[in-house]
């Protein structure tokens, strides 16, 4: 339980979930931690997180062009990890990680690193969980896939996702490493992709948040046991 939060007006479909999120993303000082259950590349959710993510380094590289061109700040480290089948991860890592590449980000601004989660018969990941700068959470039931689209002919589905600032977000973040060290790291280039075992990220606890919001978070861990009714790990 902690105390010192502020909790933020609910966010309703596609649209304002997550160009909310890039926003967001586009703001971040430090990192962003991004865990869901399915990534639809080419879906207007995901073109709104690479908008954010095109958005953070421009205004890096803004910020490093007023001071000279010197910059002595470490880049922010974005790390993603997505829910993927168990035999086949590289179906959900491949296409992600050729469509962050192809926008082309400066390493020495922002540094984005691809995961997965595999999936066994039990024990799926099904977050939507993202936590920015270990202080502002964004946490809701839309993935990133084309049925929360808005820019097509058909409806958005009908979903809401909430912004949470505050000491609850280190909470969240202790759900985000758990996931992130059950994952898996993808590197591309021309010919193939590769995997390799994820690696901890030393970060510094930010200030405390001034509100008097009281929130406790709760996560099961998706593990997979032939007794277990439900199987989907869920913020």
């Amino acid at each position: 339980m902690s105390y010192d939060n502020v909790a933020g007006a609910a966010l309703i479909e596609g649209e304002e979930i997550f160009t909310t999120l890039g926003s967001m993303i586009e703001a971040a000082e430090v990192d962003a931690n991004l865990a869901f259950f399915d990534w639809e590349v080419g879906s207007d959710p995901s073109d709104a997180i690479l908008d954010g993510l095109l958005a953070l380094d421009e205004r890096l590289n803004s910020e490093r062009a007023d001071n000279g061109g010197e910059w002595e700040r470490e880049p922010v480290q974005v790390r993603i990890t997505v829910n993927a089948p168990r035999f086949n991860p590289q179906l959900v890592a491949e296409p992600l990680r050729r469509a962050i590449d192809a926008i082309d980000l400066d390493p020495r601004l922002v540094e984005v690193q691809v995961g997965t989660r595999r999936a066994f018969t039990f024990g799926v990941m099904h977050e939507k969980l993202v936590i920015i700068d270990g202080t502002h959470v964004h946490i809701g039931g839309a993935n990133v896939q084309g049925y929360n689209d808005w820019t097509q002919d058909f409806p958005s589905w009908w979903d809401s996702a909430y912004v949470l600032s505050g000491a609850v977000a280190q909470s969240a973040l202790h759900v985000f490493e758990q996931h992130w060290a059950d994952s898996t790291v993808w590197q591309c280039d021309y010919s193939a992709c590769a995997d390799a075992p994820t690696e901890a990220f030393e970060r510094v606890v930010p200030e405390s948040v001034d509100g008097c919001t009281p929130m406790i978070a709760l996560n099961r861990r998706p593990v997979g046991e032939p007794n277990n009714d439900i199987d989907s790990a869920q913020s």
